[in-house]
């Protein structure tokens, strides 16, 4: 009897349905930006390279509405080459939902930068997505990307 049992069990289990979780389809994301403030760039070189490091803040509208501070280094290269790595929150809504969101920033010379989410919390906690930032003015500029919902 306890191989009988063992066989229904088994059957049952294998019949029950099976929930799948799916991440939300993408979505276009775009708006604009206009800085806000930022600290006065810090300079140093190291092994014949020019790194700025500079903090700034950022008043987001759009899919993005909020505000989105970055901490940013450029490191300019003995060749000329230019580089940009940056690690920002933003904090705000994003299709109704609010809270914070930690993303990556990269760039090379020219106007247009990349960003990537990498984590949120609260009603952002699984928010993900990425983009372009493309530089119009002297501290604005718009933003276009995808998002999404991951369950």
């Amino acid at each position: 009897m306890p191989r009988l049992l063992r066989a229904l069990l088994i059957v049952s289990f294998t019949l029950l349905p099976v929930a799948v979780a799916y991440a939300s389809p993408p979505s276009p994301a775009s708006g604009s930006f206009v800085l806000v403030s930022g600290t006065p760039p810090d300079i140093r070189e190291a092994d014949g390279n020019l790194i700025v490091s500079q903090t700034l803040t950022l008043a987001m509208i759009g899919t993005f509405d909020g505000t989105f501070a970055v901490e940013v280094r450029f490191v300019i290269h003995p060749s000329g080459e230019v580089n940009d790595h940056g690690f920002a929150t933003f904090t705000g809504t994003v299709d109704g939902q609010y809270g914070t969101l930690q993303l990556r920033t990269r760039g090379t010379p020219g106007p247009i930068d990349g960003f990537t989410i990498v984590s949120g919390s609260d009603g952002l906690a699984n928010l993900r997505g990425h983009g372009t930032v493309i530089f119009t003015g002297p501290g604005s500029g718009t933003y276009s990307g995808q998002v999404h919902f991951d369950p």
